[in-house]
């Protein structure tokens, strides 16, 4: 053994025995049982690292001697070692400051609850590192600071949620405020249709049946609104609420209550409202099978129409049983156009004197209004904006009734 467990003297028979050597002796004896002066029984690096299992039955082996109470103690410490810095021999734990355990496994982490050794964190690869849940990997993260949720390898998004089912009714993401909140989810329901719902219940994304898909985005191009409305701001003439990506002055807008608007260019075009529909900004219109129209007021007209047939339905009047003018008298049709006249003022766009349409019959006679109301008038009658107008219908029942009258008179003449 090392000192100081050595023998001070070989004595051999027939010597003599002094003083200096029996005292020698006996001091050896006395630093032999000091504490500090005790080594581990080591004589060499090979016997330091000799190790012995203190529990081979299962019941625990009480050592015999201080030796194999050194060896149990150094078995356990080379256990440790390996676990937690990967060490191979018992003094290795204190050789770094680095916990340095196995990789481990998806099925066998390297750290794992007693009564679960399948969930736990383990080692994918180089810079690569994950946590498995019942021996299936569950999270994962690499060097590239990629998050993946769910079994699978790597992705390029930073992070990555794998659906672990296809039925429609669990998502991948599910978003709930409380344990008895109602729940937001997310989830890929068909190859190509990603969805948004909403489940009424507790269990939320994970409901059977009561998960509702609001909204989906699909890869083809475009996205579809599945239940519910869309609601959008009110926008603006110029910038338009619902617009397009590359023109964002043409679209939709609000103007007001119940009122709402298509621009172009950034100028309102088409103004819809509760029963009504104008179009502005514009000189002509070229309609196509229009239906019934309202042509505008005295204040917000169309310039020109442009058409190839006209066709009326209904609007046509029989009038040969006379005309009622303005001031309430009933005349024959000839005598009705008769009362037509020159306005005192007013011309056409075209330069020419224009017809006093207050002397029209009191059908056909429009005066200036702006949605239905009378527009009021100046000392000279005529109103302070916009036009008075006149309905044609009824003038061209007028004019058949007095070419009528007209073709009698002469069948008259012709007869005498």
């Amino acid at each position: 053994m090392a000192f100081p467990y050595s023998v001070h003297k070989t004595y051999v028979d027939g010597e003599t025995l002094t003083a200096s050597d029996l005292n020698a002796t006996d001091v050896n004896h006395v630093n032999n049982n000091i504490p500090e002066s005790m080594d581990d029984y080591s004589i060499d690096v090979t016997e330091q690292r000799t190790t012995s299992d203190p529990d081979l039955d299962g019941a625990g082996n009480a050592p015999t001697t201080l030796a194999e109470e050194l060896e149990g103690i150094r078995h356990q410490l080379a256990r440790l070692s390996t676990v937690l810095v990967g060490g191979t021999y018992w003094y290795n734990l204190v050789s770094t400051t680095q916990l340095l355990p196995p990789v481990g496994s998806a099925s066998a982490p390297y750290i794992a609850p007693s009564t679960d050794p399948d969930t736990g964190p383990y080692g994918i690869g180089a810079n690569d590192y994950g946590i498995s849940i019942g021996g299936t990997g569950a999270f994962r993260i690499d060097s590239s600071a990629r998050f993946t949720l769910g079994n699978t390898t790597g992705a390029n998004a930073r992070l990555l949620v794998k659906q672990t089912s296809t039925n429609d009714f669990v998502s991948a993401i599910a978003l709930q405020r409380s344990s008895t909140a109602d729940t937001w989810g997310i989830h890929q329901a068909a190859t190509g249709t990603l969805t948004f719902g909403f489940a009424t219940n507790a269990s939320g994304a994970d409901a059977n049946g009561d998960f509702t898909t609001l909204f989906s985005i699909l890869s083809s191009g475009g996205a579809r609104l599945d239940t519910g409305t869309f609601n959008i701001p009110d926008g603006s003439v110029g910038s338009p609420s619902l617009t397009f990506k590359d023109d964002q002055d043409n679209g939709a807008y609000r103007i007001g209550s119940d009122n709402w608007g298509l621009t172009a260019g950034g100028n309102l075009v088409v103004d819809i409202g509760t029963g009504t529909v104008r179009i502005k900004n514009t000189a002509n219109l070229h309609p196509n099978s229009a239906g019934s129209q309202n042509f505008g007021n005295a204040t917000d007209y169309w310039g020109d129409i442009s058409y190839k047939t006209l066709t009326d339905r209904g609007c046509l009047p029989w009038c040969d049983d006379g005309v009622e003018l303005a001031d309430g008298t009933v005349v024959s049709d000839i005598e009705a156009l008769e009362k037509l006249s020159k306005h005192p003022t007013k011309k056409t766009i075209h330069g020419l004197p224009m017809l006093n349409y207050k002397t029209f019959p009191k059908k056909s006679y429009r005066p200036a209004d702006k949605d239905g109301k009378l527009i009021p008038r100046d000392k000279n009658d005529e109103p302070i904006e916009g036009q008075d107008g006149v309905e044609m219908t009824m003038l061209f029942g007028v004019m058949i009734g007095a070419f009528k009258e007209m073709n009698t008179r002469l069948k008259t003449l012709e007869s005498k």
